[in-house]
């Protein structure tokens, strides 16, 4: 019950950008800090194959603790998890990773670049997909970013 509290909080503060066309949702410093410790609470040690950051939810296609070799597909929004796909076969294991691999601080420095060229509001989703990672050391990350008209950047 709390959690939803603070979300309506956060909704009722940045509420005054849906008037502005400035909405930024999940991409505001406090609704994003709350998002991503939700996605964490959530995927816990669990692998991960990607986590996408929306401006009214998360994305999140894992690995079960339960379903070795599969994947599964959720959506959390607030305190709520909702399976979107049965689960599917895992066909590149080895690209999955763990939460560790993109910390708190690192998805702020990818809002903070993202801020410097581009208008935050038009940002349509961002975050990390082990499906468009090119064939490199595991110890590369891409942070797949996706505006509202279509344009995309990896980085």
């Amino acid at each position: 019950m709390s959690g939803n509290l603070d979300w309506l909080r956060i909704k009722l503060k940045y509420y005054p950008q849906k008037f502005t066309f400035h909405y930024k949702g999940n991409f505001n410093e406090d609704a994003f800090n709350m998002a991503y410790d939700k996605a964490v609470g959530f995927i816990g040690d669990q692998k991960i194959e990607s986590l996408l950051f929306y401006k009214d939810l998360i994305s999140v296609n894992y690995e079960p603790a339960d379903h070795k070799g599969y994947t599964q597909l959720v959506n959390i929004k607030g305190n709520t998890v909702e399976k979107i796909f049965s689960p599917s076969v895992i066909r590149e294991p080895e690209r999955l990773f763990n939460i560790d691999a993109v910390s708190l601080d690192r998805f702020k420095k990818a809002i903070a670049a993202i801020q410097q060229t581009n208008e935050l509001h038009k940002v349509m989703y961002f975050g990390v997909r082990s499906d468009i990672w090119p064939r490199q050391p595991q110890a590369a990350i891409d942070l797949n970013v996706v505006f509202e008209d279509g344009r995309k950047s990896l980085h």
